[in-house]
């Protein structure tokens, strides 16, 4: 049901309707300050409705600076080889927001908290390196979709979180932070 949003949604949503055969077209979300309150505004992203499930679209991005009386935009381009790709648009509803619960499924289950300071590392890493390229975006619209599950999966059992963590995501971090002079804005 695509009325029941995603988390980080600003609850605001466009319809698509595509005529023609265009090869190329970007779709803008402007928003204010009060609709993206409380939101990391770097980090949001046009979000698509695939039919079963909100997937960040592969190729998106934010515009941050002020356009009329909006404070900026979200925006997506879609062609051929992005996902959403231009055949499934039709009637696509599309949602703007943070990536789902600004990400980090598997490290959220890993330390039991959305809130462990460590996550701000990885979120920092996607927003500033992942999320700034059209492969990196791809990867992060796949995990978004594919790790839930195993996120569920791990959170259930605290010998699987311990390991995961310590094993996984603990090293993770650590090398972000290593590098993180060289990728930080």
């Amino acid at each position: 049901n695509p009325g029941a949003g995603f988390s980080g949604a600003m609850g605001k949503y466009i319809d698509v309707h595509i005529t023609g055969s265009p090869s190329q077209i970007e779709i803008r979300l402007y928003y204010t300050d009060a609709e993206i309150a409380g939101l990391t505004e770097s980090s949001l992203r046009l979000n698509w409705w695939n039919g079963s499930s909100w997937v960040q679209c592969s190729d998106s991005g934010v515009n941050t600076a002020a356009v009329n009386s909006y404070r900026g935009y979200m925006w997506a381009t879609i062609r051929s080889d992005t996902t959403p790709n231009l055949s499934q648009l039709t009637g696509t509803p599309f949602g703007g927001g943070e990536p789902a619960a600004a990400g980090c499924f598997i490290a959220t289950a890993a330390y039991g908290t959305p809130a462990a300071e460590e996550l701000d590392v990885l979120r920092a890493f996607r927003d500033q390196v992942l999320l700034e390229s059209a492969l990196g975006s791809q990867f992060v619209a796949w995990y978004y979709q594919a790790s839930p599950p195993l996120a569920e999966f791990i959170s259930g059992n605290s010998l699987l979180r311990a390991f995961v963590r310590e094993l996984v995501i603990d090293p993770m971090v650590s090398l972000a932070e290593i590098t993180q002079g060289i990728w930080e804005d």
